[in-house]
């Protein structure tokens, strides 16, 4: 009985996070979408200009990691934009080799109101965390370095491996949503190094 009520749970989020964003896209939006200048004069030459479109990074911070085996460690997981952007939401997915690391701890940083994680996921060597914005228009994320969240690493095994974002995999792939256009924000993707000893 309690395995299907934590099954229910867990259909259940996602579908609810689909509702809000498809609810944002109806209601901000199809109204404005007959406003939409796709291109933009310049004041200075009168010339016309394309619109500019947010430029995304998700990168580890540090960027490559060496530990000795039992030992923990934790790295955070930056969302980086080239100008300030508002979104609707993300879907952060990262792999990784259960065999070599363990993740102890996930803790979402404070950009989104609403955060959902697959934690049954973690010992497969998946980390699977929602993120949405109740508010309407979208949360502001500003220029620069931004923390999406942090993770608590324990190293389990000597050898090589990697912490990725998943980025091209049909079903489940990390998503940015771009809040009153509903667009996806393509972004680069750099993996975490991992070196345990």
């Amino acid at each position: 009985m309690e395995q299907n009520k934590q099954n229910y749970f867990y259909l259940v989020i996602p579908l609810l996070a689909l509702t809000v964003i498809f609810g944002a896209v109806v209601l901000f939006v199809y109204p404005q979408s007959r406003k939409q200048v796709s291109k933009l004069p310049s004041t200075e030459t009168g010339q016309v200009q394309q619109a500019t479109t947010p430029k995304a990074r998700l990168s580890f911070l540090p960027e490559k990691i060496g530990m000795d085996n039992g030992k923990k460690i934790s790295v955070d997981l930056n969302l980086d934009f080239s100008v300030d952007t508002r979104l609707d939401g993300a879907d952060i997915i990262l792999t990784f080799d259960p065999k070599l690391v363990e993740v102890s701890e996930v803790v979402p940083g404070k950009l989104f109101s609403f955060v959902s994680q697959r934690k049954n996921e973690l010992s497969n060597g998946r980390v699977s965390v929602t993120f949405l914005e109740e508010k309407g228009g979208g949360v502001l994320v500003k220029k620069g370095r931004n923390k999406i969240l942090s993770l608590s690493l324990s190293a389990k095994a000597v050898g090589e491996g990697k912490m990725e974002i998943i980025v091209a995999e049909r079903g489940a792939t990390t998503v940015l949503t771009e809040s009153g256009t509903s667009k996806k924000i393509d972004f680069n993707a750099l993996p975490l190094e991992i070196v345990i000893q």
